[in-house]
């Protein structure tokens, strides 16, 4: 299978190893996303091993394939370039009346301590997140009878890139217990995603719109 994505990090956190950017031409691009890498706490963990960035699917199993990345050296802007569709197993929420799929995912940053292209918050040190932003992926288009309409409107197949609405208070450590935020409306840059870093992994917010009036995204599809 070839890569998915491709992210370059650039410029502005030393010690994250030599570029790992592959010169293999991969195709036309399906989906772009880029943006600034903002600091919200004063202390980023100096030793942090291998840095990864991952669209993190919502839902998906604990032994799904990851939307693989390849990292350049630097932390201060990224951008991300999708070539295929998310693996199946990461499209857990359902449209097309129940026949297509849909992926909702956060770009997450961490630490890939155990070095197996995964992540596994007991093993990996998280760093950062789209806190504002999902990356959606449709499989066929969302219709006013299918279940997410009400949180996304109507919607083409492909990448699409939404925010939320408002600024969460879910962290990411405990969103499955997140209350539900809002909703989702679409990006109103396309393509621009700010990626937050926090001092701690406790500290990373992540959105957590409702599915309805007493579940978030995070809660089991």
């Amino acid at each position: 299978m070839r890569a998915a994505c491709v992210v370059s990090l650039a410029a502005g956190l030393a010690g994250c190893g030599d570029p790992i950017v592959g010169e293999t031409y991969l195709g036309t691009p399906a989906f772009q996303v880029r943006g600034p890498v903002v600091q919200r706490e004063t202390r980023i963990p100096a030793s942090h091993g291998t840095l990864s960035a991952r669209v993190f699917w919502v839902g998906a199993p604990a032994d799904a394939e990851e939307q693989p990345a390849t990292l350049d050296g630097g932390l201060a802007e990224f951008s991300m370039t999708f070539f295929d569709p998310p693996p199946g197993e990461a499209t857990t929420f359902t449209s097309g009346g129940g026949a297509g799929r849909l992926g909702l995912g956060i770009i997450v940053l961490y630490a890939d301590r155990d070095e197996d292209s995964r992540f596994d918050p007991k093993q990996d040190l998280l760093l950062g997140a789209s806190a504002q932003h999902l990356v959606v992926y449709a499989s066929s288009a969302v219709r006013s009878e299918d279940p997410l309409f009400s949180l996304l409107g109507p919607l083409a197949p492909g990448f699409h890139l939404y925010e939320h609405d408002r600024e969460s208070q879910c962290r990411f450590v405990a969103a499955e217990s997140c209350a539900p935020e809002g909703g989702l409306v679409p990006a109103e840059e396309t393509g621009a995603v700010t990626l937050t870093l926090w001092a701690t992994p406790e500290a990373v917010i992540v959105p957590a719109p409702a599915l309805d009036a007493s579940a978030s995204i995070w809660s089991a599809p």
